[in-house]
């Protein structure tokens, strides 16, 4: 990496459509949509906005995620823990090795950072 300071846009952004790759969709008939804004050289790092109608999915993170919701309602559901409850404004992780459902209550957009794991 070379320091860089970089404006990004979603306007510069391809739009994809679906939920994220090994995402489950176990309720509801939920539209997403996606666009990954930004992606390191070395492709471990991604940050973009992505948003849903409403719906619940089972979710397995092999990835750190940081989130800040920008509008809308979610209640996480760990497999082992209690319901966190989420809504505009808030900002969270999702460590490595989270199992568990995600329940879209109302329209949600969220712009998040993806860190993969570091190279030396």
């Amino acid at each position: 990496m070379d320091g860089r300071c970089l404006n990004v846009s979603c306007q510069q952004a391809e739009e994809r459509t679906g939920p994220p790759r090994g995402w489950v969709i176990l309720e509801g008939a939920p539209e997403v949509r996606s666009r990954r804004l930004y992606e390191s050289d070395d492709g471990l790092i991604w940050a973009g906005e992505w948003t849903s109608t409403p719906g619940t999915f089972f979710v397995e993170y092999d990835k750190f995620e940081f989130i800040h919701m920008i509008y809308g309602s979610l209640v996480i559901e760990p497999e082992l823990g209690s319901p966190i409850v989420l809504s505009s404004g808030d900002s969270f992780v999702i460590e490595p090795g989270f199992r568990g459902r995600w329940t879209v209550k109302s329209d949600m957009k969220k712009r998040y950072l993806f860190c993969a794991g570091h190279k030396s």
